[in-house]
């Protein structure tokens, strides 16, 4: 069977934090989520847990499934979470129409021995299909992710952040196409994406310390070829453009020329967008390779999105 290959809306907000502590909020967050974009897809969900114990478990997504996850969130005894279609005997299709997952706290797969010089990050991210939305992501659904990417920020102390649209799919290991491209490791001694970020996306997060190595705040607001928003002490965001529909290679590489001083040494090609979006967008090797390496609602939620939900089979 051959695959098919779509873009997908995808989120990722990154951070050195153990946010294990932050169960209940980011049940919350997982909760709002499931609410607004179950209806949207016709797919059963599987979801997939590892506890910090080294136990692993696949179920069907239920409401005895989403009890278990929150006392797990709420005991800090979940590691990974993965929420997205169940496999499909009749149709091979990536990425997926829905996938949600977190890592919490990934230094506790490792040895206490290597936390003193290595960085271990945990991530949220959240991916929807284009296919969900007739190849058209709706005004309000990039609203809603710039809204959740946002908070999500603030939440975890986030130290990386990106919401991008390509053959991609969200993952509690998630290596983007350009660290898949350029071999850059996760998981590596300082100062990891506290200098460095993950490439260059339709939504961009600037921690403070690379805001200072491009010149501080005013020179950001005045040499970015895409609209700054500062994020209180945090930190800035750069949007390559209004609508994510309309960013080209163009945008693209105009911002990446721009980011380019916060690019890993062995990544610093100010062409790089347009290389990996030309491959990613044909479904070959680079889109796919950051899934290999990782692996009853309201009717108005579908007039919210000028869409309409599609019956949830869950």
């Amino acid at each position: 069977m051959d695959t098919h290959y779509f873009k997908a809306i995808c989120l990722n907000v990154t951070t050195y934090k153990n946010i294990s502590p932050l169960g209940e909020q980011l049940g919350g967050v997982l909760q709002q989520i499931l609410e607004t974009y179950v209806p949207f897809t016709t797919h059963n969900l599987l979801i997939e847990i590892e506890k910090t114990n080294g136990q692993y478990r696949q179920l069907p997504f239920s409401d005895s499934a989403m009890g278990l996850i929150n006392t797990l969130l709420s005991k800090k005894e979940l590691l990974t979470l993965a929420i997205s279609d169940a496999p499909n005997e009749d149709e091979d299709t990536f990425p997926q129409d829905f996938r949600f997952a977190i890592t919490l706290n990934r230094a506790a797969a490792f040895p206490p021995e290597t936390h003193k010089n290595m960085l271990f990050p945990n991530e949220v991210s959240f991916s929807l299909s284009e296919r969900l939305f007739s190849n058209q992501i709706p005004s309000a659904v990039q609203a809603d992710f710039i809204r959740l990417y946002q908070s999500l920020i603030q939440l975890t102390s986030g130290i990386a952040g990106f919401i991008t649209y390509e053959t991609i799919s969200a993952s509690y290991e998630m290596t983007t196409p350009f660290e898949a491209r350029y071999g850059i490791r996760q998981i590596t001694p300082q100062p990891g994406f506290h200098s460095y970020v993950r490439g260059c996306f339709w939504v961009n997060f600037l921690n403070r310390s690379q805001i200072d190595a491009l010149g501080g705040i005013d020179n950001v607001r005045k040499q970015s070829p895409g609209a700054v928003i500062q994020m209180g002490d945090t930190g800035a965001t750069i949007q390559a453009t209004n609508d994510i529909n309309s960013c080209t290679d163009n945008d693209l590489n105009n911002l990446s020329a721009f980011l380019s001083p916060l690019f890993p040494p062995e990544a610093r090609d100010p062409q790089f967008p347009l290389l990996i979006r030309e491959e990613s967008s044909r479904g070959t090797g680079l889109g796919e390779s950051s899934e290999l390496v990782s692996g009853g609602f309201p009717a108005k939620v579908g007039r919210r999105f000028n869409a309409s939900p599609k019956k949830s089979r869950r």
